[in-house]
């Protein structure tokens, strides 16, 4: 049952029903600790290896089991740390010697009656890791989410994001291609990564031209703005328009990114030549 055998109260919601009848194992505390102190050893191991390979420091990196010097590390090895919902242990019953739900079916400001509070209706028993929480909420809400719309809204959705995706990826491209141009006639002086890093910000910025300028079809739009508005509400944020004050203002801060990455003179101008400037408008 909740809380008892050991299970003490978690502190949020369940993460495929949304209701409060969560619990943590016994071992979950203990659990969180060992990670922590796996986590900080991993780091500490992490910080010798850094050091020893910029010279910081001498003495190698060595495996206390077998003495040979390490090399690389693996990410620290996670203990789960199991919750689990009993809204399947959870109901009201007049009869003799039965229980009272635990909400007293007042839920969301509403009082139910015996048999339809959604509490005491509710059959989920999901155990998961703790950490999976918000994965498991987004796998929900956007299972809900095509369960509401149609097989055509869905693929129009895919295919205008394909679109963007394409139109941001062939911009990065050009854009890349004329500043190693640039570079190599010794006009810039730039790395590989500097360029790469500057196409990918430039990229970022075309793609939010062609959003703002381009908005999805009728069907994707609607789509769009289901997954947008209820992955975001659990986090107290929600959009009205997906092409319109969002994207531009999305739009904006990407040109203001673009304004601070440091191109300046014949990198600026080609830039503005590809993709930075000018929209594209879609057939």
């Amino acid at each position: 049952d909740y809380c008892k055998d050991g299970g003490v109260k978690h502190d949020k919601e369940c993460a495929k029903c949304g209701h409060k009848l969560v619990d943590r194992e016994p071992e979950f505390a203990e659990c969180k600790k060992k990670n922590a102190a796996n986590t900080k050893q991993w780091a500490k191991e992490r910080k010798h290896l850094d050091d020893f390979a910029s010279g910081d420091r001498h003495d190698p990196l060595l495996d206390p089991n077998t003495g040979k010097q390490i090399t690389k590390l693996t990410n620290p090895k996670r203990i789960p740390q199991l919750v689990a919902c009993k809204c399947w242990k959870n109901y009201s019953s007049s009869a003799f010697g039965g229980q009272t739900c635990l909400f007293k079916c007042f839920i969301g400001g509403k009082q139910y009656d015996i048999g339809q509070c959604p509490a005491c209706r509710c059959a989920c028993q999901i155990v998961y890791d703790a950490k999976d929480q918000q994965a498991i909420q987004q796998a929900v809400i956007l299972a809900n989410v095509s369960k509401n719309t149609t097989a055509d809204a869905r693929t129009e959705a895919n295919q205008y994001l394909d679109r963007v995706h394409a139109y941001g990826k062939s911009q990065k491209e050009e854009i890349a291609a004329n500043l190693n141009s640039i570079c190599d006639n010794g006009a810039l002086d730039f790395s590989s990564d500097q360029v790469n890093a500057l196409a990918s910000k430039a990229s970022f910025r075309s793609s939010a031209n062609y959003i703002a300028h381009n908005p999805p079809p009728a069907n994707a739009h609607t789509f769009l703005q289901k997954v947008l508005t209820q992955a975001d509400h659990p986090y107290g944020a929600g959009y009205s328009n997906v092409s319109g004050a969002h994207m531009r203002n999305h739009n904006q801060a990407s040109a203001a990114r673009a304004r601070n990455t440091h191109l300046s003179g014949a990198a600026s101008q080609s830039a503005s030549n590809n993709g930075l400037g000018p929209y594209v408008e879609e057939a």
